[in-house]
């Protein structure tokens, strides 16, 4: 399936990259990370919204091909 990333760091740009549905979303953020030249340190990805689950599969999210997910750090809080 093709997904798009639009990642809230560095320049604006988007992504396009092709996952397997079994693919889990902690290893497709080090793949854009990866990519990006990024740290993948408290990275998330989210859609519609939610922040999906990094140690579920793409299929367990239910991740639609062709939409837009974005790619953001998560921020320290307290």
């Amino acid at each position: 399936m093709r997904i798009k990333v639009i990642p809230l760091i560095g320049p604006h740009r988007k992504i396009e990259l092709d996952v397997h549905p079994n693919t889990l979303i902690r290893h497709f953020i080090e793949q854009v990370c990866d990519l990006l030249e990024l740290r993948e340190t408290n990275i998330r990805l989210s859609y519609n919204g939610r922040v999906l689950n990094e140690f579920a599969t793409f299929a367990e999210e239910s991740a639609k091909e062709e939409e837009a997910y974005l790619m953001y750090p998560q921020g320290e809080g307290g």
